[in-house]
């Protein structure tokens, strides 16, 4: 999924959202699972999170998109919320101390963003 979500150019239903919310769960998961036996591997999947992540960071963070969305109740209150926090709670490169963390964060804030209506 290296498409960002929210393009700017066509409507994202609730379906889609959701969607991407529990691939980036999924991810941080499997990634918390080959932690504990392969760390190497956890941070090579982690590193690319993280690069997904920072795009849609930047990408949500664009006056244009930011504009096209403004009434876009998943995209204000829900998916940005997500990744920016899942982004930039864990600061500097990615090592093996932050790591385990870094997919945690990544779990928990996507699991508390993800819209149950």
């Amino acid at each position: 999924m290296d498409e960002v979500l929210f393009d700017g150019t066509h409507d994202i239903p609730k379906e889609i959202v959701i969607e991407k919310m529990n691939y980036f769960i999924k991810e941080a998961n499997v990634g918390m699972e080959l932690f504990q036996t392969n760390k190497k591997e956890s941070l090579i999947l982690a590193k690319r999170l993280r690069k997904e992540l920072e795009h849609e960071y930047k990408n949500n963070s664009l006056n244009r998109i930011r504009k096209y969305y403004e009434n876009h109740k998943l995209f204000s209150a829900f998916y940005t919320p997500a990744v920016q926090d899942a982004y930039v709670k864990t600061t500097g490169p990615l090592s093996y101390d932050k790591l385990y963390s870094f997919l945690y964060d990544v779990d928990s804030y996507m699991r508390y963003f993800i819209p149950h209506e």
